[in-house]
């Protein structure tokens, strides 16, 4: 059963571009490190951590504590709050489960983990762009060539890899549109 549901997979050649794709995307994950070299992953992760902190959802009713982290709407550390504490979880049970105060400490020495899975959140959101080109496409020109050459060209498009290696509001924005325009061409369907 797994393999009649793998060999169409395996054999689609939009599979082995969205694998291209992370192999170029993943391959720069941790440049910069351990010095925050993109403005706005501080903002969205420090944001995120910053609402752990306190408790709260809402950073307007903490205006002085979010004043210097958290400078952009909070949609975003929104959703890296609800992908990333899954693995701040983990990684604390991983660390053998210390008691708060120490984990604290040993996280501060060195966040790059969070970093990096924020990255790779980052760098899923980009396959996902490139997967809807080559959906709309297709629906568009109807055309299975074209829809390939277009999720080729996104994929190896470096002005596309360097946003999806690091934690920006672009690619995320990216894909709210593109699922848009995905869903509208469905409905019209």
């Amino acid at each position: 059963m797994a393999n009649s549901f793998l060999n169409p997979v395996i054999r689609a050649p939009v599979t082995w571009i969205l694998v291209f794709a992370l192999v170029l995307r993943l391959w720069g994950i941790t440049y910069g490190f351990p010095l925050f070299l993109v403005n706005d992953e501080p903002a969205f992760i420090l944001g995120a951590l910053k609402m752990i902190e306190l408790k709260t959802l809402v950073p307007a009713w903490h205006t002085e504590e979010f004043r210097k982290v958290l400078y952009y709407p909070p949609l975003l550390a929104y959703w890296y709050l609800v992908t990333l504490t899954p693995v701040l979880g983990v990684h604390y049970l991983l660390s053998g489960a210390p008691p708060l105060a120490v984990y604290q400490d040993e996280f501060t020495l060195n966040p790059s983990f969070l970093w990096i899975a924020a990255r790779i959140l980052n760098v899923l959101m980009g396959l996902g762009v490139i997967f809807l080109t080559y959906r709309i496409t297709r629906s568009v020109a109807a055309s299975e060539r074209a829809a390939l050459l277009a999720a080729l060209f996104l994929a190896v498009s470096f002005y596309h890899i360097q946003l999806s290696q690091v934690v920006r509001h672009w690619m995320p924005a990216a894909l709210l549109i593109y699922g848009a325009w995905f869903a509208a061409l469905s409905f019209k369907r």
